[in-house]
């Protein structure tokens, strides 16, 4: 009898281990909803130091893999593999309880990794975008009709350098520059979008910087997603982004705020509640050096961007 709860109780230690594993792995990868974005963010962050993108950090990689099989190991340690393996098969001759519990458990953990190595292998077609064919511009900006519209006026609470609060508003923005529209979890066109308006910004700062210093251009980004671009992830994001001194991301934790702006600005987009994803344009405003906007792309390349900058000075 003692024998038989013994190695009940190493079934028991087993199936706790998995539900362990599983609830782990979902905190690492799991899509983080509006309502959720708060406690799980934080603790993804504390426990696996987060990624913008949401992936792990090294040792978050380290943490998923080689805690649980510690665990494993001490539960394997303490029950023998045959009396653990026997009381999960088999209970009094009969198929035992605790093997419907594992199956199901083990699918769920299986699914887990499949939707983890799903992620991975978009980021990694991602790295492998060559951006060189948006070098040249394939559409000359001269077929692009030019206007003059003055930013809207909003104003609201966001962090500093020195990561204190202050108010920012239209007035901050400074032209030329390019307005853009992003957000860390996207794994599609954002990327895209980062890389053709840093680089356009690049080559038109590279042209004026001898003869026109003072008009050289910077690149603002609005995000899109402020549930989960809040102000304290902002390093994260902009060292993710591998953004240049002369860029910076809009956030702020009054995300109504940030929606209205949004709004304002004629920027179409559709959020998944359960998943956190954001359909959206991939549209890129200029400025002239009034912080008026001039033109509004859709997808541009870098060439265009750049050609686009010329004409606001």
């Amino acid at each position: 009898m003692n024998s038989e709860k013994f190695s009940k109780s190493g079934a028991m230690a087993l199936t706790i281990w998995m539900v362990g594993v599983i609830a782990l792995w979902y905190i690492a990868f799991s899509p983080i909803a509006t309502n959720t974005s708060g406690w799980l963010s934080t603790v993804r962050s504390i426990c696996f130091g987060a990624k913008a993108n949401g992936m792990p950090a090294g040792y978050g990689w380290l943490t998923l893999f080689f805690s649980p099989l510690m665990m494993l190991i001490a539960i394997l340690i303490i029950w023998s593999p045959s009396i653990v393996i026997n009381t999960i098969r088999y209970d009094s001759g009969k198929i035992s309880i605790f093997f419907f519990i594992f199956s199901i458990l083990f699918v769920l953990f299986l699914w887990e990794v499949v939707w983890a190595i799903r992620k991975i292998k978009i980021m990694e077609i991602e790295k492998k975008i060559s951006y060189d064919s948006f070098r040249e511009s394939k559409i000359s900006i001269e077929s692009y009709s030019k206007f003059n519209i003055a930013l809207p006026n909003f104003s609201f609470v966001c962090m500093d350098d020195n990561n204190g609060e202050t108010l920012f508003g239209n007035a901050n923005i400074k032209g030329p520059a390019v307005l853009t529209f992003a957000y860390a979890h996207c794994e599609t066109i954002c990327p895209v979008i980062l890389k053709n308006s840093i680089r356009g910004v690049e080559d038109f700062n590279l042209a004026v910087s001898q003869k026109q210093a003072n008009n050289s251009a910077r690149l603002y980004i609005i995000t899109l997603d402020p549930w989960r671009d809040t102000p304290n992830m902002m390093k994260v994001i902009s060292d993710e982004w591998k953004l240049p001194p002369f860029a910076s991301i809009i956030t702020s934790r009054e995300n109504a705020k940030i929606n209205s702006l949004l709004d304002a600005l004629n920027v179409p987009r559709s959020r998944n509640e359960k998943t956190g994803e954001i359909i959206h344009p991939a549209f890129v405003y200029i400025l002239d050096g009034n912080s008026h906007i001039i033109f509004k792309l859709n997808n541009p390349d870098s060439g265009l961007i750049r050609d686009a900058l010329h004409k606001g000075i």
